[in-house]
């Protein structure tokens, strides 16, 4: 058994699908174009699936207010720096500045525009 997706329920599913296809190299697998505009996003290679969506009768979680160490999405990346730097540019906001870890792990944490904490992590040694 192996984790399909996690669905995500934001405020706006199709432009939050672009800007995580435009910054972080996920594709677009599938969408709707019709409440709740699902889209199926694919991270690189495509080992992990995102579910973006709106349910109009339901509450937006408000990711802003939560503590990114409840919840996050973590992405392993080869140069912290470039992509900090790049996604700072493209409208996410920091929570904390690149730090190194006893370890060697060098990591920052980002919101997303519509608040959901992203965290960027280079490991010294990979876990998987």
């Amino acid at each position: 058994m192996k984790i399909e997706h996690l669905a995500l329920m934001m405020k706006d599913p199709v432009a939050a699908a672009k800007w995580y296809s435009d910054n972080l190299r996920f594709t677009v697998i599938k969408q709707m174009n019709i409440s709740p505009f699902a889209h199926f996003i694919a991270d690189h290679p495509k080992k992990i699936l995102l579910e973006i969506f709106r349910l109009p009768d339901k509450i937006v979680p408000d990711y802003r207010s939560l503590d990114p160490v409840i919840m996050h999405l973590g992405f392993s990346v080869l140069d912290i720096e470039t992509t900090y730097q790049k996604l700072v540019s493209a409208g996410a906001e920091v929570v904390s500045e690149i730090s190194v870890s006893e370890n060697g792990d060098k990591m920052a944490m980002l919101r997303d525009p519509w608040g959901l904490p992203i965290q960027l992590i280079k490991r010294g040694m990979s876990l998987v």
